[in-house]
């Protein structure tokens, strides 16, 4: 480091770079994928606040969300006249999310992630109920 006319110069070396949005954006997704991870792995055992969350069904690190989590799920909690900590709680949660029904008539409009219909794909034996 110089000091001309009172003015310090840095050597560009000594100094750490900063991170641009992109750099900081890319290290928020790292950070999340970490933490689910841990929690996949479980590692982490303070994430769920609904005291319902349960790994045995869960096979990816993706999947390991609790409903507090997520601003839809909060939405609709926050709607309701009294305090409930868990969408599986929610009055209308088993009629439009449990009711095979309303799973098959969704299912129509879905697509897997290779662009294949579910309703075709349990229609052919290679999906079962319990997938949708």
């Amino acid at each position: 480091m110089e000091n001309v006319n009172s003015v310090e110069i840095y050597d560009y070396e000594e100094l750490e770079p900063i991170a641009n949005e992109e750099e900081i954006a890319e290290f928020r997704i790292e950070l999340e994928e970490e933490e689910m991870l841990r929690r996949f792995c479980g590692e982490s055992r303070q994430w769920c606040t609904c005291s319902n969350c349960c790994l045995t069904l869960v096979t990816k690190q993706e999947e390991c969300f609790c409903c507090n989590d997520i601003m839809r799920c909060m939405d609709k909690l926050n709607e309701l006249d009294q305090q409930v900590q868990c969408i599986t709680s929610h009055p209308g949660f088993e009629s439009v999310c449990l009711d095979k029904y309303v799973l098959e008539t969704a299912a129509v409009g879905l697509k897997t992630r290779g662009n294949r219909s579910y309703t075709i794909l349990r229609e052919k034996g290679f999906a079962k109920e319990s997938e949708y």
